[in-house]
């Protein structure tokens, strides 16, 4: 509404209002990209649970875990990782989470079939 406004005024802030727009678009997507993305990993015995900030925890069985790749073409590691689990689909962990490797090491003990980066 605000772009319609502002070119049948032939206004100058045309511009502004699709950038903002576009910036307003870019922040809604990395709130949702913050509620789907588990923040923390406990390992259990035999069991893996990924904590969501803003869902119910998702609990599976280590053996379940197929793989944990970083992203293509992000060579800081700054996109979340992707967990391909066998029943619960593909989960997106923060990828410089305290304590990661240490986690991945004891899931690679507890899977020896586990592929990682």
């Amino acid at each position: 509404m605000l772009a319609v406004a502002a070119a049948a005024h032939d206004s100058a802030s045309l511009w502004l209002v699709v950038i903002g727009g576009g910036w307003l678009v870019t922040g809604l997507l990395g709130a949702r990209r913050y509620r789907n993305t588990a923040r923390e990993i406990w390992l259990k015995g035999q069991d893996v649970t990924f904590l969501f900030p803003r869902s119910a925890p998702v609990t599976i069985p280590a053996s379940e875990v197929i793989e944990f790749r970083y992203a293509r073409l992000d060579p800081s590691r700054l996109t979340p990782m992707r967990v391909k689990t066998a029943r619960s689909g593909t989960l997106q962990v923060v990828p410089r989470m305290s304590g990661l490797l240490d986690m991945l090491v004891e899931l690679r003990r507890l899977n020896p079939q586990l592929k990682l980066p």
